[in-house]
């Protein structure tokens, strides 16, 4: 899975690796709040982080073939 631009500030772009499809998505924050959720994307999302606090944030992804999980920074 890659992430970009990392650090991001109000999008965040997400790419899978080929023939992977999200099944859920869930953007976590320090304490392990879930403050983004999504089911059923594509190969590739953006997600709108602008309402995001600044921080240090992980993503973690469920495609058929398991958990990908990924930290991004929000200055």
């Amino acid at each position: 899975m890659r992430l970009y631009p990392n650090p991001a500030a109000t999008e965040l772009h997400l790419a899978l690796p080929a023939g992977a499809l999200a099944r859920s998505l869930a953007v976590v924050d320090a304490l392990g709040r879930t403050v983004l959720a999504g089911r059923d994307l594509g190969p590739r999302a953006t997600l709108n982080i602008a309402a995001l606090p600044a921080g240090l944030y992980v993503v973690r992804v469920a495609t058929a073939g398991g958990q990908l999980t990924q930290h991004f920074l929000k200055p």
